[in-house]
């Protein structure tokens, strides 16, 4: 008699991990450690003055959208709710030392307001987990994939 776990189609090393299962999980493993590496370098390169003018609190809306991104792609990697908790801390704290840091540049400003704007996308980020979303890099982790792992067919 197998598991429930096993009923499920879930691995071991699953349950182990927290991690989900993918045919290719360094790339997608990698890209998401693209995403935290690009919001780091975004949140303190000098940014050149635009002569457009934006609109009211855009730069709020790309932190949302940042950390939303991030947070959602992690959704999508970490299986287990525990696990996804403590990268949702991760990507505030990440967020906070990033903002002192830009107040230490000197050309880039301290905002509480941005790390309002951060929290606002992990946490929208994080609802991606309890969504049928959740397994959206899966499924095309199958698709785009799986022909590559299956053995030449007989006819």
């Amino acid at each position: 008699m197998g598991t429930l776990a096993g009923h499920l189609g879930i691995s071991q090393a699953v349950i182990l991990t927290g991690a989900r299962e993918f045919i290719k999980p360094t790339l997608w493993w990698a890209l998401g450690l693209l995403l935290v590496l690009l919001i780091c370098v975004a949140s303190l390169v000098r940014v050149p003055q635009l002569e457009v003018d934006l609109p009211r609190y855009a730069d709020k809306w790309q932190h949302v959208v940042a950390y939303f991104a991030v947070m959602g792609w992690f959704s999508q990697l970490i299986a287990r709710k525990s696990l996804l908790f403590k990268a949702a801390l991760a990507f505030f704290t990440m967020g906070v030392v990033l903002e002192f840091l830009q107040g230490l540049t000197g050309y880039r400003s301290l905002d509480v307001f941005d790390v309002a704007a951060n929290s606002t996308g992990i946490l929208l980020g994080l609802v991606i987990a309890f969504t049928p979303l959740t397994v959206l890099i899966q499924w095309l982790d199958r698709r785009l994939f799986s022909l590559q792992t299956k053995p030449d067919a007989k006819d």
